[in-house]
């Protein structure tokens, strides 16, 4: 209740990003139109605005408080979840109230349930798509299979750039049982089958929009990102390249593009795609050096915390000072790695694939961020921001726990009878 009440009592309580009024008014289509052609739109994918929907529905309004005591509701649950999962890898109370003690009074995290935008929701999809893939890989659960299945999806649903997680996920369970190669084909199916489905009418109802014409715009702003703009194709796309030369000195956002002429990035920001494409497959070298480099700006970088006046601010400024420490995680993984191959053997098998797992799903959101979105990657870290302390309490935990076994003391002999 510390973290809830340091961020429940923040004025305003709502607060909105510039992405925010675009979730709002389809979560408000689907709310006053609730049919199926509602769902598809070409910037934004159905999961998030459907929850503003119904949270809408509910209270009358969309995107009022309602939709902030929602996402602190998930919040919570998000925070006994993550204690389920560390105590299930880790066999330790100790370690798994850790964990949900450091989520549940991290106001940097908390803090996104008072903001109209994904994060809070991907925080909770993320954290249940791995308890759940951890309850199906441990009791063999065809209950635990469909849920894991079913998060997976609406996670994709709600953020794209969770594309990568079940692919990630399934991996690791047929790594650990071939034998399962049946059962994963289907859970991989059930998850993959509907999202290239949505994708696919999608596109065909908005030309090149996809699964979301937002990951277009995000090429263009990796490119703009690493100066790269200048080794494409300006004859191709001539008003394309009119707006990036209108871009001032020191520009890299895609969107003052669109701004000055809406039109000049092509149908669902496509013509924005093919240039960047043309770039990236010309200098891939380029780019992936380039990209490493972000890779790095993730691992350092510090989630920034909205603090508005309010009462019990000082209690907000002082949690969010000491959120930083849980951010040693980060740093923290290469060790966790090379721990967790330490004690590999020692671990039970779906014990040492459920830690891989999690750590597994921090790097691949990492990777998928550096090579796919530009800038602002404490924002864009959040989903995977509690998996990254599970992993190295987990692994610290365990670590722990065979050192005592290896170099506890000695059991006396009984004295012999006389």
């Amino acid at each position: 209740m510390i973290g809830q009440t340091a961020i429940l009592t923040r004025h305003p309580l709502t607060f909105q990003l510039a992405d925010s009024p675009s979730y709002i008014s389809l979560g408000a289509r689907m709310a006053s139109h609730p049919a199926a052609a509602a769902l598809f739109d070409p910037y934004r994918t159905p999961g998030y605005p459907l929850f503003l929907a119904v949270i809408g529905v509910l209270q009358g309004t969309v995107g009022g408080a309602g939709v902030v005591y929602a996402q602190a509701g998930l919040m919570v649950v998000t925070a006994f979840e993550l204690y389920a999962l560390t105590f299930g890898l880790t066999e330790s109370r100790a370690a798994a109230t850790a964990a949900g003690f450091l989520f549940a009074t991290n106001v940097r995290l908390l803090d996104w349930e008072r903001l109209i935008m994904t994060e809070a929701v991907a925080v909770f999809l993320v954290t249940t798509t791995l308890l759940a893939f951890w309850l199906w890989l441990r009791r063999r659960s065809a209950t635990w299979a469909a849920m894991f299945a079913a998060v997976s999806v609406f996670s994709i649903v709600t953020k794209p750039s969770l594309l990568y997680l079940p692919a990630c996920l399934v991996v690791i369970a047929i790594l650990g049982d071939r034998r399962r190669w049946l059962p994963v084909l289907a859970v991989s199916t059930a998850i993959y089958l509907p999202v290239v489905g949505y994708a696919v009418i999608n596109d065909r109802t908005s030309p090149h929009a996809g699964l979301s014409a937002v990951s277009n715009i995000n090429l263009l702003g990796k490119v703009l990102e690493y100066r790269m703009q200048g080794e494409g194709d300006a004859a191709a796309f001539p008003v394309l390249w009119q707006g990036i030369n209108s871009l001032s000195s020191g520009d890299t956002d895609p969107y003052n593009i669109l701004k000055a002429n809406p039109a000049a990035l092509g149908a669902n920001y496509w013509d924005a795609a093919v240039f960047s494409q043309g770039v990236i497959g010309h200098h891939l070298f380029e780019y992936l050096i380039k990209s490493a480099g972000d890779l790095y700006l993730q691992w350092t970088a510090v989630p920034y915390a909205y603090i508005p006046s309010g009462g019990w601010q000082w209690l907000t400024q002082a949690l969010a000072a000491y959120a930083l420490v849980a951010y040693a995680a980060y740093p923290a993984l290469i060790p966790a790695i090379v721990g967790l191959a330490m004690v590999w053997r020692r671990l039970d098998r779906q014990v040492a694939l459920g830690i891989a797992a999690v750590i597994v799903a921090v790097l691949g959101g990492l990777v998928t961020n550096a090579f796919f979105t530009y800038l602002d990657f404490a924002r864009l870290r959040t989903p995977i921001d509690a998996l990254a302390f599970v992993a190295v309490i987990a692994v610290a935990s365990r670590l722990f726990t065979e050192m005592r076994s290896v170099n506890g003391p000695e059991r006396e002999s009984p004295p012999a009878e006389s």
